[in-house]
């Protein structure tokens, strides 16, 4: 009986020891239309152990991949794909740089101060006043979400004051008209079960 521990390892698991045995098969052919026609076996029966990527635009490509991969980068067939070599695959990608621009107020957002910068160049008047009325709720509804408190018209001015860099400056008879989303205007709390039972026993009692 041969146990997994004195075999060699799996290159990769996930299609199992008999394509590994089959690909080792494929290298040992001499001819070179054998091992084409070999290899294109393989890649059938492995495209049948991994299905469920199937509808990936790449699938076909990494199964010659694998392929190539299982073989240690030994098998010469005619692949219908371009197959990288160890040092191509094994190359690690760039680090993508990490935003270093930060966001003074979290709950408004980074779009919401460029949206403020934009707001903030337009010509005064009826339309920037617009604009800004509706971007001073827009700030009050996102504080309201993340803080679930009601805040005052004034701390949202001032806000708006100091991230447009004093360009923004807001009339003192504004009101901000918000109410958050998640109960709807008409919403009555129901009575608790609690409330109804100790009603019922003082009924008892009298």
């Amino acid at each position: 009986m041969e146990y997994n521990t004195t075999r060699g390892n799996l290159i990769i698991p996930e299609y199992g020891r008999n394509v590994q045995k089959m690909v080792q098969h494929c290298l040992s052919l001499a001819d070179r239309k054998e091992r084409n026609t070999c290899a294109r076996a393989i890649i059938e029966l492995m495209g049948q152990l991994n299905s469920k990527y199937k509808d990936s635009d790449d699938f076909e490509a990494t199964l010659w991949s694998h392929l190539y991969i299982i073989s240690d980068f030994q098998l010469d067939i005619d692949s219908p794909f371009e197959l990288k070599n160890e040092e191509e695959l094994n190359t690690k990608p760039n680090n993508i740089p990490y935003p270093k621009s930060r966001v003074k107020y979290r709950h408004y957002g980074k779009s919401m101060e460029a949206m403020i910068k934009i707001i903030a160049e337009y010509e005064e008047g009826e339309k920037k006043d617009h604009f800004v009325k509706h971007l001073a709720e827009l700030m009050k509804r996102s504080y309201m979400t993340w803080n679930r408190d009601n805040v005052k018209d004034e701390i949202i001015f001032q806000h708006l004051k100091e991230l447009s860099n004093n360009k923004i400056i807001v009339a003192d008879d504004l009101r901000l008209h918000v109410k958050l989303e998640s109960q709807p205007d008409n919403y009555k709390k129901k009575p608790s079960h609690n409330n109804n039972n100790n009603n019922h026993k003082r009924r008892k009692r009298k």
